[in-house]
C-alpha cells in the first residue's frame, strides 16, 4: 500500500500508531485506574458523577478510534482489510460463535432456572458496582456504552493490532498478535482488578481467534455489544430503575 505524500509525512503519521499502541499499553491502564479510584469518590458525595463518568468513557473510546480510522482513510487501506468484510465460516469459526453465544446466554437462563446463582452473579458484580447503571437514564446510556465498546474496542483491540503488530514486526505468527492483544486489552480493564484483568484478557483472545477465523470485525463488534449489554438483565433486582 503506497503511503499519500511524501515520506516525511508518512513517517509522521506512522508514528501517530506508535503513539496510540503506547496510549493503549501504558496510559489506558494507568489512567484508566486512577480515573475510577478518583469516580468511585466523587460518587459517593455525588451520584451524578456517574453520568459525567459514562460520557467521558464513551468520548475516549471514541477519540481513539477516530485516531485509526483517520489514519485507515489517510492510507488508503481497504476496510475489507481491517476486518469489515463477510464472515468466513469454517469449523473454526462455527465453534468459536457456539461458544461465544452461550457465553451471552448461559447466565441469564441460569438465573432463571438455577436457585442461588443470581445471587452468585451479583457478587461478582460487586467489584464494578458503582459504575454500574441504577436509574433510568443511566440504563438507556448504558447501552450508548455497549455499543461504543462493541465498535470501538473491536476497532482498537482486534483490527488495529492485527494490522499494527505485522506491519511493525514482519513475519509475527498470529497466535503472538492474538495473545499481546488481548494481554493489552486485559490491562486496559486495570479497574477492575486482577480477576478483570485476568478474565477480559481471555475474553479478548477468544474475540481475537473468533477474528481470525472469520476474518470479520463486524461480527465480533456485535457480539462484543451483546456481552455488555446483558449486563442490565444481570443487574440486582431490589435496585429497580429510577424515573430520571
Amino acid at each position: 500500500m503506497q503511503p499519500h505524500g511524501n515520506d516525511e509525512i508518512g513517517g509522521s503519521i506512522m508514528l501517530v500508531l506508535h503513539l496510540l499502541i503506547l496510549y493503549l499499553l501504558a496510559v489506558t491502564p494507568v489512567w484508566g485506574y486512577y480515573s475510577y479510584k478518583k469516580f468511585k469518590r466523587d460518587y459517593a458525595s455525588d451520584p451524578g458523577k456517574k453520568m459525567a463518568y459514562y460520557r467521558m468513557t464513551v468520548l475516549e473510546l471514541w477519540v481513539l478510534a477516530a485516531v485509526f480510522a483517520g489514519y485507515a482513510g489517510w492510507r488508503g487501506i481497504p476496510w475489507s482489510l481491517l476486518g469489515f468484510t463477510v464472515v468466513e465460516w469454517g469449523r473454526g469459526s462455527i465453534i468459536l460463535l457456539a461458544g461465544l453465544i452461550s457465553y451471552i446466554a448461559a447466565p441469564l437462563i441460569m438465573m432463571a432456572f438455577v436457585p442461588g446463582y443470581r445471587d452468585l452473579i451479583e457478587k461478582q458484580l460487586q467489584s464494578t458496582g458503582d459504575f454500574l447503571p441504577v436509574t433510568g437514564r443511566e440504563k438507556r446510556f448504558w447501552m450508548v456504552i455497549s455499543a461504543t465498546a462493541g465498535v470501538c474496542e473491536e476497532l482498537l483491540f482486534r483490527s488495529f493490532m492485527f494490522y499494527y503488530f505485522p506491519l511493525i514486526i514482519p513475519g509475527i505468527s498470529m497466535v503472538w498478535v492474538i495473545v499481546i492483544s488481548s494481554l493489552i486489552f486485559g490491562l486496559g480493564h486495570s479497574y477492575q482488578g486482577v480477576k478483570g484483568v485476568l478474565s477480559t484478557a481471555l475474553m479478548g483472545g477468544l474475540f481475537g481467534c473468533f477474528y481470525y477465523f472469520t476474518g470479520s470485525i463486524v461480527l465480533c463488534m456485535v457480539l462484543h455489544f451483546l456481552i455488555d449489554a446483558r449486563i442490565l438483565a444481570m443487574l440486582p433486582k431490589d435496585k429497580p430503575a429510577e424515573l430520571t
